[in-house]
């Protein structure tokens, strides 16, 4: 189930009208997430011959870029 600190801001991100679309795309993501990353993780130290540093800094470059792009969803939800 999803953080509540990851739903809270979705209503002042997505518009009223899109609220429920809003929630399906976290769910997908969410779910994806879970579904594909253990995975990913264990073939990527599987090519790395088990070196977890890489696969933390792709994790942390990966969510960088997630929060870069909400932050460009923030700013274009505020404006009219």
């Amino acid at each position: 189930m999803a953080s509540l600190m990851v739903l809270a801001p979705l209503p002042e991100i997505v518009n009223p009208q899109q609220l429920g679309l809003g929630l399906g795309m976290l769910t997908i993501a969410s779910n994806f997430g879970i579904a594909i990353g253990p995975p990913a993780f264990g073939l990527l130290l599987d090519t790395t011959k088990g070196n977890f540093h890489i696969g933390f800094i792709i994790l942390a470059l990966i969510s960088l870029g997630i929060l870069v792009l909400l932050r460009g969803l923030k700013t274009q939800g505020h404006k009219s």
